[in-house]
């Protein structure tokens, strides 16, 4: 076959849908489902949000709204020590995080003020 017919072979494989499709990358995908986690946040769906932002995290662990969002989904399910440890592992991973450290902050004085009697 020319060049040119091979080309053209090529490129009527790859409109119509034969030619093998290209799996997201690991970035993309993980945006996608953090979408998905935002959706199940915002209806309030925390416990179905959880293995997304975990998901998410473990794809992008540099990437810091996904911790806030699932230190607060177990904040409000009432694990608030689940919370502080998502916020540790924030801190691990950036120990300058100003806001992640004020959240702990507030975390850890709603634990202390809980557990008084």
């Amino acid at each position: 076959m020319k060049p040119a017919g091979l080309l053209a072979a090529l490129a009527l494989l790859g409109t119509t849908g034969c030619w093998p499709a290209r799996p997201d990358a690991p970035e993309e995908e993980a945006l996608d489902v953090f979408e998905k986690a935002e959706a199940l946040f915002a209806a309030r769906r925390y416990a179905d949000a959880v293995p997304e932002y975990e998901f998410v995290i473990g794809t992008r662990d540099r990437w810091k709204e996904p911790y806030f969002k699932l230190a607060r989904c177990h904040e409000a399910m009432g694990k608030e020590d689940q919370a502080v440890k998502i916020l540790e592992r924030l801190l691990r991973v950036d120990p300058s995080d100003g806001p992640a450290k004020t959240e702990l902050t507030r975390l850890q004085s709603r634990i202390d003020s809980m557990r008084k009697p």
